[in-house]
């Protein structure tokens, strides 16, 4: 049975949701636009109504190139909105299908696919993100100057907290996982990875257990603070976690954390990367998030696949 939803009735749906909502006809021009949609680009809808998603994109979303050429691949671009709004919002391109009129939607119908674009409104949770800090004690900056490396315990609780949080937001959130060889100490670690990062981002040093339990891992491998994740205790483990960072922004830390190395461990530097896979669309369903315990064994599977494709296979 098939949902028909009059134009009026679609405006007053959209209407009353926060994130903005832009949908394109087959000729590629604006069909129509909510409230919210005007709201974040400071026009009014019949200034937007007819224009192109070329015209959009560059006009009125004032994206780059090189970036809009990631949103219509499907990544989610982020924009600073009307004014240089504090906030901004996330914009997102997505493909639907389309359908003849009064037919219901088979494979074989399916025409050239019109263009939809979401405006996700990050205020709220970027405003519940300052009262959480507010409440915490925490003012969510990170200078080098004020912290140190943080420790294993705390690295992991600021990545488990940033992967609850990221999830409920619906924010993108990645971690880059480095191993290199021993003895660099707190103020190394600082100077090398520290600079490359945001205000936002937090760098720890993660302690490897000497012991080795009954989960019938090889002796030479250990497991960290109870994850099931195996390290060589024979080299040094720091991890980098990265608020609103997603595939693109994280390994393009990696590259520059790489590429400061040290010159006497260069070559002995390996990364892995991961981003957190939201599913918002689960959040009903307990085991439909993504944790920060599969988010950290993503990051070290490619940590080995890096080291292999550098190296060659070597026991981690």
């Amino acid at each position: 049975m098939a949902l028909e939803l009059g134009t009026m009735g679609l405006q007053i749906v959209c209407d009353a949701i926060d994130d903005g909502v832009l949908i394109f006809d087959e000729s590629d021009r604006v069909a129509f636009c909510n409230a919210a949609a005007c709201r974040h680009l400071g026009v009014r809808a019949p200034a937007l109504i007819g224009k192109t998603s070329h015209t959009v994109v560059t006009r009125f979303l004032q994206i780059p190139r090189n970036k809009a050429t990631l949103l219509f691949a499907g990544e989610t671009i982020g924009c600073p909105g009307a004014a240089d709004e504090v906030d901004g919002f996330d914009v997102k391109c997505l493909r639907l299908p389309s359908q003849r009129s009064g037919d219901f939607l088979t494979a074989d119908r399916l025409q050239e696919t019109p263009t939809a674009m979401v405006l996700r409104d990050r205020s709220r949770a970027r405003q519940l993100r300052a009262m959480e800090d507010a409440a915490s004690g925490s003012s969510g900056r990170w200078g080098r100057d004020a912290n140190p490396v943080l420790d294993h315990r705390a690295i992991l609780q600021f990545l488990s907290h940033e992967t609850r949080r990221a999830n409920r937001d619906g924010e993108k959130m990645s971690a880059v996982l480095i191993k290199a060889p021993l003895g660099l100490t707190y103020e190394t670690r600082d100077a090398w990875i520290s600079p490359v990062l945001r205000s936002s981002d937090r760098l720890g040093g993660l302690a490897v257990a000497r012991e080795v339990g009954d989960a019938g891992l090889d002796p030479r491998e250990v497991t960290i603070a109870a994850l099931a994740v195996p390290l060589h205790p024979e080299f040094s483990w720091n991890l980098v976690v990265l608020p609103y960072a997603g595939e693109t922004g994280a390994h393009a830390v990696a590259l520059r954390i790489r590429a400061r190395a040290p010159a006497e461990i260069a070559r002995s530097v390996f990364v892995g990367v991961s981003s957190l896979c939201l599913r918002r669309a689960d959040w009903v369903v307990a085991d439909g998030f993504d944790t920060a315990e599969s988010l950290l064994e993503r990051a070290y599977r490619q940590v080995l696949v890096d080291e292999d494709a550098r190296t060659g296979p070597s026991a981690a």
